[in-house]
């Protein structure tokens, strides 16, 4: 990893761990998970609920498409402060 702005973001992040996380982690705990999220600095964020807290006007994590992860890994570019939210 390419540490730039004392550490705060990286060039190398990769979208490709970041769907691995969604896949094989979060839709895998999507009853145990409170919020997913991915957040990037001047973009804003992409919120995903579990089962107890999504529904009507909340999007779940249990019901999100490759595409759907796809878009949320992808507002993070590496070339702004960026984070992926596992909450519990």
């Amino acid at each position: 990893t390419e540490r730039t702005d004392e550490g705060r973001f990286s060039k190398s992040f990769s979208p490709k761990l970041c769907v691995s996380l969604f896949q094989n982690l979060a839709i895998p705990m999507h009853s145990s998970v409170n919020i997913v999220n991915t957040w990037q600095n001047g973009k804003g964020g992409i919120y995903y609920r579990g089962d107890a807290y999504c529904g009507s006007n909340t999007p779940c994590v249990a019901n999100m498409t490759l595409q759907e992860i796809k878009n949320a890994c992808e507002i993070c570019d590496g070339k702004n402060i960026c984070c992926i939210t596992l909450e519990f």
